[in-house]
């Protein structure tokens, strides 16, 4: 029987620190700090921040961390992935979009009908 190898992971289990999954607040001190972390895929940066959210509206009172942060910067935070995420989509459109229009340009010139080649009257 033939095994068939599996496919790598993007990363180990080992290496994904699964305290800052369970316990965000003891883990990052704000939340900026969840977004801005370049080790964390988006994914990773929302279930993390959800779940912060969550055990912070759970606990209003501060009764888990030494400086609880309030569930409205958590949920800014958010806002502001969410933001980002789709900043960048709408970037790659645009990028999209002007990269066809230069190679469009690029094969009329080849063709002999860019604009360097248009009639001056």
């Amino acid at each position: 029987m033939r095994t068939i190898p599996s496919a790598p992971l993007r990363r180990a289990a080992s290496d994904f620190d699964f305290d800052a999954m369970l316990h965000p607040a003891h883990a990052f001190v704000h939340p900026d700090a969840v977004v801005d972390d370049p080790d964390l895929s988006l994914a990773e940066k929302r279930a993390i921040l959800i779940a912060w959210a969550s055990d912070a509206a759970e606990a209003p009172g501060g009764a888990g961390p030494v400086r609880p942060v309030p569930v409205e910067e958590i949920v800014d935070a958010l806002r502001g992935l969410d933001r980002a995420a789709q900043f960048t989509a709408e970037d790659s459109e645009r990028c999209r979009f002007a990269l066809r229009q230069r190679w469009r340009r690029t094969l009329l010139r080849g063709r002999g009908r860019g604009r360097d080649d248009a009639p001056r009257g």
